[in-house]
């Protein structure tokens, strides 16, 4: 009976590799144990090296977490569970600048947060930095905008100044001259 429940939830190609006439349901098994259970050590340590590298780039900042707390659930799967005060760390560590003050303070809370709460944290943080209205005027009507209103006296043959600064100074100067 337990063979029959073994063929029908376990892949028929894992089944095929593991089976050989005459294996009772304990063999059948062990061998598909032995297959998930191989290279564990090695797998550990690659998925630890990763956990250690992670670093935010463009992921968001709940992709970024998910990242983490996959990572951390498939060393928990071969037996090397991640503690939460490493996950925490690991969160804070790459945030960069646009978090760094939040970074700071989950770092100096005592205890550190379990890592869902510092999640919590980020996600609201980065909801309220998306709210934030902009320091300046959005409006390209202020005394800092790239354009200029030009209201003067120029003769047909000249068209107003478009170009820097410079250029504008070099033509008043020109304009003057010619006046003299």
């Amino acid at each position: 009976m337990v063979k029959i429940w073994l063929y029908g939830i376990v892949h028929k190609s894992l089944i095929q590799m593991v089976s050989k006439k005459g294996m009772t349901a304990y063999d059948i098994r062990k061998s598909l144990d032995d297959i998930f259970n191989d290279n564990k050590d090695a797998r550990a340590m690659e998925l630890d090296q990763e956990l250690c590298t992670i670093t935010i780039g463009y992921m968001s900042n709940h992709a970024y977490c998910q990242r983490i707390k996959t990572i951390a659930d498939l060393l928990a799967n071969i037996d090397q569970p991640v503690p939460e005060k490493t996950l925490v760390t690991f969160m804070v560590n790459d945030l960069g600048e646009k978090f760094d003050q939040l970074a700071g303070i989950i770092r100096h809370q005592n205890p550190l947060p379990y890592f869902f709460q510092a999640r919590s944290m980020l996600v609201r943080e980065e909801l309220r930095l998306s709210r934030k209205r902009p320091q300046h005027g959005i409006h390209q009507d202020n005394s800092s905008a790239p354009t200029i209103l030009y209201s003067g006296n120029a003769e047909p043959s000249r068209t107003p100044f478009t170009h820097s600064r410079g250029d504008r100074q070099n033509q008043d100067l020109q304009q003057n001259n010619d006046r003299r």
